[in-house]
């Protein structure tokens, strides 16, 4: 079903060392993973079994195989007895949870965070008949069910509210699954990682050495990122969903594939989207691709390429109702975004403007070609703004060429062009072209942004889509 069996087969106990040439060993619920690996050969294969695994981790040499057998689940969390709390002062307490939170080098716990969700940071998540409870900033702040604090100090771990003894619990406190390493041609596939106390930044699935391919894997329900990519990793057909941060990250990564793979709702905890949080965000990558992906409902921008990114390719993806950006192309180059469908982002409270299907912010030589958008805050929009302090003389929006896409506009300003600066060349001099796109003009008067809102007539005088005529619904302009 998973693998051949080898010439030469380990199964015996954790400790067991195997010797001789290409080797599979089997993961039982209560082996340590981690002592199985390090004294099996180098490039074995590990069938994980079926059944719940809790605490486990790996480090990976090069060649390992790590495949789950059909309801194989890995899981961070540790199982707490409801009974064990018991009341002080209106509140429930548990003593002696000896845990640590990741921190920073200045000591602080990791993460840019919205206002009154400072905690969240704290890398260690409580559930409770599978719902993640609130972490509050203080034990003052601790006044109702549904909400939890975790006392590192004095190792205890308060509840507002008395548990059932009935209910289910879990505390997130494995870090990990697969441990950064510099291994080669590593494979995980088919099976189910389910809340890991990841830190921000860090994934469940820490790619470190090139070509690892990651295929059929689940990760869920973990605090800080789902999966870190690195150079040559293949992830395909895999589903990562619900974690608290992000869901798939990469920096520095060549060659990155992600194909075939649901990227949503993720971003749940109080993580600054504008840091870092949401669906996929890559950062100084190069010769990526993005190939038929399902990347909806996540809190943050869905896709994101975000400083010194090149040679980007987004392709046939379906990118839906995430709270900011659908695509989000910023200070980078040289990308093809096609044949994407890029419905209903950008309409979470207070984003503004910032709320688009496609946006390309000071990046150059950009194709945008063959997406369908309708339904987004704003559809397709290029902005040039003043980062030079921060980014230097490279960047700004130059050769950014919009054809062939249909878009429907409902919003006054929802396709276009903005310079948030004095320099109007950017307009007239710096390659950026919309032609041969296709419009629905759904109830906007002014639909276009050039500098400011303008309507169809003012968008063709200044050389856009020449000679193209917009289908109108009723109710239309």
């Amino acid at each position: 079903m998973l693998v051949m069996l080898s010439a030469c087969t380990a199964t015996g106990p954790a400790d067991r060392a195997t010797t001789g040439g290409p080797t599979t060993v089997r993961l039982e619920v209560g082996d340590r993973f981690d002592r199985v690996v390090a004294n099996s050969p180098v490039g074995s294969t590990f069938v994980i079994a079926t059944g719940v695994h809790r605490r486990q981790f790996v480090a990976p040499r090069d060649g390992d195989v790590f495949v789950g057998e059909d309801g194989a689940v890995v899981s961070g969390a540790t199982v707490l007895d409801p009974a064990a709390f018991r009341p002080q002062g209106g509140l429930w307490v548990m003593e002696d949870r000896h845990e640590e939170p990741f921190r920073a080098d200045n000591g602080q716990l990791h993460g840019a965070m919205e206002d009154g969700r400072a905690r969240d940071a704290a890398n260690h998540d409580l559930w409770v008949d599978d719902v993640r409870l609130q972490h509050v900033e203080t034990l003052d702040d601790l006044d109702q069910a549904g909400e939890w604090y975790f006392d590192y100090g004095s190792d205890q771990l308060w509840l507002g509210a008395r548990p059932d003894e009935s209910t289910p619990m879990e505390l997130a406190v494995q870090p990990d699954f697969v441990r950064p390493t510099d291994a080669e041609d590593v494979s995980i596939s088919n099976v189910t990682l389910r809340r890991f106390a990841t830190p921000a930044q860090h994934g469940v699935i820490h790619a470190g050495g090139p070509r690892w391919t990651i295929s059929d894997v689940a990760v869920e329900e973990s605090h800080g990122t789902g999966i870190v990519v690195g150079d040559d990793t293949v992830l395909e057909d895999s589903i990562v969903v619900d974690n608290g941060q992000l869901g798939v990250g990469a920096d520095g990564a060549r060659g990155v594939v992600v194909r075939n793979t649901e990227i949503a709702r993720n971003g749940q905890l109080g993580y600054l989207w504008a840091w870092e949080a949401g669906g996929l965000k890559f950062k100084d990558t190069a010769d990526t691709r993005l190939e038929g992906n399902h990347v909806h409902d996540n809190h943050g921008p869905g896709i994101w390429y975000d400083l010194g990114n090149t040679a980007a390719l987004v392709d046939g993806n379906r990118v839906e109702d995430n709270d900011v950006m659908g695509i989000f192309y910023e200070i980078s180059s040289d990308a093809t975004i096609r044949d994407n469908e890029v419905l209903g982002n950008g309409h979470a409270e207070g984003i503004g403007t910032l709320g688009a299907g496609i946006f390309v912010s000071i990046s150059f030589d950009v194709l945008i070609e063959g997406n369908i958008t309708a339904g987004n805050n704003q559809e397709i929009v290029l902005v040039h703004a003043d980062r030079r302090e921060e980014i230097g003389e490279e960047y700004g929006v130059r050769d950014v060429v919009v054809r062939r896409n249909r878009v429907t506009i409902d919003n006054d300003g929802s396709v276009g062009l903005y310079v948030d600066t004095d320099e109007d060349e950017y307009y007239t001099d710096r390659g950026n072209r919309f032609e041969d796109n296709t419009y629905v003009l759904d109830g906007c008067e002014r639909c276009f942004l050039w500098e400011e809102p303008v309507d169809l007539a003012t968008w063709q005088e200044l050389g856009n889509d020449l000679g193209v005529n917009p289908e109108i619904r009723d109710g239309g302009p």
